[in-house]
């Protein structure tokens, strides 16, 4: 434990961004949701319904900037 303590606060790696997905990254709405205005990135069709996706402004462009910088991780609670 001692060892693993010392060991805290070197650099041993890329550091950990995470981030959440929805309406961080994109934003995805059901069909039947969508509001006036949405434009959507694709859609697909999902549980006998369709989901409209839109990707962020520059979401790609940020993603490949911080992954020279860090280990990105995406999560998701969403359906």
């Amino acid at each position: 434990m001692l060892l693993k303590s010392l060991d805290l606060g070197k650099k041993t790696g890329k550091k950990l961004l995470i981030f959440d997905m929805d309406e961080t990254l994109v934003a995805a709405k059901f069909e039947g949701g969508v509001p006036k205005g949405f434009e959507e990135t694709f859609n697909f069709d999902y549980a006998e319904s369709k989901i409209y996706v839109r990707l962020r402004p520059y979401v790609v462009d940020c993603l490949e900037k911080l992954s020279t910088m860090y280990e990105i991780i995406v999560f998701t609670a969403g359906q």
